[in-house]
C-alpha cells in the first residue's frame, strides 16, 4: 500500500514536496508458538494470548499429599504461518527433594529437552505428572517451567508454570464405647 504525503510553503504556495510511504507485508515465513497449560481435572487453560519467558500470568497450580501425583497438560499452539518445531524444555525448581517429574507424548514417555514439530494453526498437547515422595514437607512447593523455543526463529517463545505444592491432610476418626465397657476399650479405629 502506498500513502503520499505533501507538504506545502504557507509563503510560496509553488513550494511542496511529496514523500511516497509504502508498506508491504511479509511474504517468507513468519513463526509465533504460544504455551497453554491447566491441570487434567480443569476444563479452561491458562496463557492464551500471553507471551514471556518467565510464566507470569500462565500458572496452573494443584494441591497433593505425599505419595501423590497430579497431572498438567501443555498445549503447545503454532500461531505463525509456517509449520514449524518447537525444541521444549523444562526448568524445575523446589526447595527440598522428593519430587519427581515426567513428561508424555500421548501415553508415550518422553525425555526433555523434546522436539515437538506442530503445523501452522494447529496444537499439540504434552502431559507434564508432578509427584510428590514420602519425604516432601508440607508447604514446599514444586515449580515446572515448560519452555517452548522455536527452531524456525530461537527468539520466538514461551513459557508457562506448573506450581504444586504439598498441602496437610486432616481425618477425624470416632472412636465410641459404651459407658461399662473398661477404659481404652473404643472400637471404630480407622474405620
Amino acid at each position: 500500500a502506498d500513502i503520499y504525503v505533501t507538504a506545502r510553503s504557507n509563503n510560496l504556495a509553488s513550494r511542496s514536496d511529496v514523500v511516497r510511504c509504502q508498506t508491504t507485508l511479509p511474504t517468507g515465513a513468519s513463526y509465533a508458538v504460544d504455551n497453554l497449560v491447566r491441570v487434567a481435572t480443569a476444563t479452561s487453560w491458562t496463557g492464551d494470548g500471553v507471551y514471556n519467558s518467565t510464566g507470569e500470568n500462565q500458572v496452573s497450580s494443584q494441591t497433593v499429599l505425599n505419595n501423590q501425583s497430579v497431572t498438567y497438560y501443555v498445549q503447545v499452539q503454532n500461531e505463525g504461518t509456517s509449520n514449524d518445531t518447537f525444541n521444549v524444555n523444562a526448568v524445575t525448581n523446589a526447595p527440598t527433594g522428593g519430587w519427581t517429574v515426567s513428561y508424555y507424548n500421548g501415553a508415550t514417555p518422553i525425555t526433555l529437552p523434546y522436539s515437538l514439530p506442530v503445523n501452522s494453526g494447529l496444537t499439540a498437547t504434552l502431559t507434564a505428572v508432578v509427584s510428590a515422595g514420602g519425604t516432601v514437607p508440607v508447604g514446599d512447593i514444586h515449580n515446572a517451567y515448560i519452555i517452548s523455543v522455536s527452531q524456525g526463529n530461537s527468539t520466538i517463545s514461551d513459557t508457562v508454570r506448573c506450581a504444586t505444592q504439598l498441602g496437610n491432610w486432616y481425618r477425624t476418626d470416632g472412636h465410641i464405647k459404651t459407658l461399662s465397657e473398661a477404659v481404652g476399650s473404643y472400637s471404630g479405629n480407622n474405620i
